[in-house]
């Protein structure tokens, strides 16, 4: 149980209080499921709060996303926000006016209890983000607001944050039972600056078809990279040191392979979209350096450079030209243990992508793909034994943001486009 109290007008939970102004409260903070309960105490000192000219305690159950979008200009930043309140419940646990007159110095211990609702498609995971100077978040939490009877006084209000994951509405999926789906982009460039012709990369992603990807699961990747010379007179085809641009990486930090979460935020009609690097991945790049994290193990093939044509040979008029082609191939896996599931709440979209970085020699000569891998489900399963409360909390590794209230005193009133 997290137990804390009020500061200023409002408080939130991330440190430990002690009782201020005559309320306190302890509640449950773990990683909460459809149909969990959000159980806690509030202690209400009924001489302190009378002194304080609280009138009224209560409590609300909210659940609740949030966008901020900002739009640059010459003049400036303007910031548009918009919150959409998408769970509400409430209780009031105490009123002074229901105090016998004489009864002045008790402190009352109120328990309460809200079910989460077990069968809401639309209750998003807790969530945060930045987008650039944009941000976004889902939160969770209970509110306990304290009314003093002064208009002029600010109303006292606590904040108390609890993690939140839907169930995944799929089994996890045989991957390597799955169809596959192809993805492919091809990039032109040239050694030199400006002048000369253009070879050319082509990069192909194979990665399995499937309704939702989870997390503990290992997702296979095949990556193919094939790279052609600029176009070369017949006279190369014999000499295959004339291929020296682009050539192909041969090892899996010549690559890089980098999962990011694309954010979509829409907030009073305006839209910003923004890419964020979670993590390499797959034992490609930076992640080979990473000394003491499990590396999956990566499988190469590297083909031998090959003469080809744009037309078949034609033994009585012959190509004149041609290029010296190369393909390379990695095959290994990754994960998307910790991450949130994908978010479409409106206001705030979320999807996972992967982004392929391959440097070659020369100027700006990077070939670069991206790949919608598709949805990401909870990994949490209602059938699941290790689905309890304190099952979960073992299991998951959450970051820290499951447990903030952004922007918690603001409920954007001031702000409104």
């Amino acid at each position: 149980m997290k137990k804390i109290g009020l500061g200023r007008s409002y408080l939130m939970t991330s440190e430990r209080g002690e009782e201020q102004d005559g309320i306190s409260l302890e509640y449950d903070r773990r990683l909460k499921k459809p149909g969990s309960i959000v159980r806690g105490v509030v202690k209400v000192n009924d001489q302190t709060v009378r002194q304080k000219g609280i009138e009224e305690v209560t409590i609300e159950l909210i659940g609740r996303v949030k966008a901020a979008v900002v739009i640059s200009s010459r003049d400036g930043d303007t910031v548009y926000k918009e919150q959409h309140v998408f769970l509400q419940r409430k209780l009031t646990l105490w009123r002074v006016s229901d105090l016998p007159p004489k009864e002045n110095n008790s402190i009352r211990t109120l328990p309460f209890a809200f079910d989460l609702p077990l069968d809401d498609p639309n209750m998003p995971p807790s969530y945060s983000c930045q987008a650039g100077k944009s941000a976004g978040s889902v939160g969770y939490f209970v509110k306990i607001i304290a009314r003093k009877s002064a208009w002029y006084k600010f109303k006292l209000q606590i904040y108390a944050p609890f993690p939140f994951r839907p169930f995944d509405l799929n089994p996890p999926p045989a991957l390597d039972l799955a169809r596959t789906r192809y993805y492919k982009k091809e990039t032109q460039m040239r050694k030199g600056i400006m002048f000369g012709a253009q070879a050319k990369v082509t990069g192909f992603m194979k990665l399995p078809k499937a309704t939702s990807l989870t997390p503990f699961q290992d997702i296979p990747v095949l990556i193919h990279i094939h790279c052609y010379s600029k176009p070369l007179p017949s006279s190369c085809s014999s000499d295959p040191s004339s291929f020296n641009f682009p050539l192909p990486p041969t090892t899996p930090d010549a690559l890089n392979l980098t999962l990011q979460c694309r954010i979509t935020l829409h907030a009073k009609g305006k839209k910003q979209s923004h890419a964020n690097d979670i993590r390499a991945v797959g034992g490609f790049g930076d992640s080979v350096w990473n000394a003491g994290v499990a590396l999956p193990k990566v499988e190469r093939t590297i083909g031998q450079p090959r003469w080809t044509t744009d037309s078949p040979d034609d033994e009585k008029k012959p190509a004149k030209e041609g290029r010296w082609f190369q393909e390379v191939m990695f095959k290994s896996s990754f994960n998307l243990n910790n991450c949130p599931p994908s978010i479409d709440t409106g206001l705030l979209v979320t999807q996972y992508v992967l982004q392929l970085k391959v440097t070659f020699g020369g100027i700006r000569n990077v070939f670069m793909m991206h790949v919608d891998i598709g949805n990401v489900s909870s990994g949490i399963y209602s059938s699941d034994d290790g689905s309890s409360e304190r099952g979960l909390a073992s299991r998951w590794d959450l970051p820290p943001f499951y447990w903030e209230v952004i922007d918690a005193d603001d409920d954007f009133e001031s702000d409104k486009k």
